[in-house]
């Protein structure tokens, strides 16, 4: 693959990845994040939308506690 050909692609993947990214936030902007779970991520523990799969914040000792992550 010629370095022109990895340009011209990579460029439109990255279109396509902030298409995608726009269409996902689209998508969670309308769910109502009924359900959450508690995971961990890059070492603190967050709210993530079962549904939509948002980060919805950071959890609260009872929802912590609740988790069994304490």
């Amino acid at each position: 693959m010629e370095e022109d050909d990895i340009e011209s692609l990579a460029r439109k993947l990255l279109v396509e990845i902030n298409r995608l990214q726009k269409e996902l936030e689209d998508v969670q902007a309308i769910c109502k994040h009924e359900e959450f779970k508690i995971e961990l991520k890059d070492g603190s523990l967050v709210k993530i939308c079962v549904k939509c799969n948002k980060k919805l914040g950071y959890p609260n000792q009872q929802e912590r506690e609740k988790s069994g992550y304490i």
